[in-house]
């Protein structure tokens, strides 16, 4: 049995992202922009699933929310290129939003 030095397995996968996209020297503001696309993601999901919550109901859109996040959660680990990637991680960081803000309203009451 081999004894693992170095990094952790999750940090292999990481890099390896980097590695297989080319996000290394001349391209590695890309890392930066995707992360920036994610939290826009996130603000735009804040205000959709908000709007949606009043007009139906926080528990359909909570569920919603939950479903999407699971489907497009997977979608992202088999994205095929980096263009795939971001947009699917913006869809991921605007169904986070629908279920942080309507379980915690949930949750107060």
């Amino acid at each position: 049995m081999r004894k693992q030095i170095g990094f952790s397995n999750s940090f292999k996968l990481f890099a390896f992202f980097f590695y297989q996209w080319d996000l290394v020297c001349s391209k590695a503001g890309l890392n930066s922009l995707g992360s920036s696309i994610y939290m826009f993601g996130l603000l735009v999901g804040s205000v959709l699933f908000g709007a949606m919550a009043d007009r139906y109901g926080r528990r359909f859109v909570l569920l919603l929310s939950i479903a999407l996040q699971t489907v497009l959660g997977v979608a992202v680990a088999f994205a095929p290129n980096f263009p795939v990637y971001v947009i699917l991680r913006f869809a991921v960081g605007t169904t986070i939003s629908g279920v942080i803000i309507n379980a915690f309203v949930l949750g107060i009451n």
